[in-house]
């Protein structure tokens, strides 16, 4: 072998050469060595869940289903008025749109809620406590089964609220498939 290789040295380490060695080197690899799975490797179809227990111990679970992450955009409510605000008149249907589709996160203060016989909340939340924030509104829709809270709530409450914008102007956006999380008032 060696002797070949001395006597070809040009050929073999000329490009096509190189080419032709890494070629048959890269089939042997995939022909004889298939990669192997290893305990920490997951397959599409094999889930698997760990549960830590108070006691300390890990319990896991390959049944469980795994919840995707829902992303949120830090776009803040003052940045949606302010945009359609300062977009040019003929502009603003198209900056309005801009904005449906979002997914946000926003603490709210509770200013009047009304439910329809379906036991649905409609609410309209201020985006801020100040008496200047009263102006906007946040709109938004939630089962009173799912949020009990809502019937013993204060106006004034806060609330984290999450959500899709489904429609979006000025002063007021409107929230579909909203969650809320009632928070400390302080």
């Amino acid at each position: 072998m060696i002797e070949f290789i001395r006597e070809n040295k040009e050929w073999l380490f000329s490009g096509v050469g190189v080419t032709i060695l890494l070629t048959i080197g890269v089939f042997i690899k995939r022909k004889f060595f298939r990669k192997q799975r290893y305990a920490g490797d997951v397959s599409d179809s094999q889930q698997i869940t760990v549960h830590i227990h108070p006691s300390g111990t890990i319990e896991t679970s390959e049944k469980a289903d795994i919840v995707p992450i829902k992303r949120i955009s830090p776009l803040k409510f003052s940045e949606i008025r302010d945009a359609i605000k300062q977009a040019p008149p003929l502009q603003k249907d198209e900056s309005r749109k801009s904005f449906i589709g979002i997914n946000v996160e926003w603490d709210a203060y509770l200013k009047s809620a009304s439910k329809d016989k379906r036991n649905v909340a409609s609410l309209w939340l201020a985006p801020g406590p100040k008496e200047v924030d009263r102006l906007s509104t946040i709109r938004c829709k939630v089962s009173l089964d799912d949020y009990r809270e809502l019937g013993i709530l204060p106006e004034g409450s806060k609330i984290r609220v999450q959500g899709k914008i489904a429609e979006a102007d000025e002063y007021d956006v409107e929230l579909v498939d909203a969650k809320l999380f009632f928070l400390e008032n302080r």
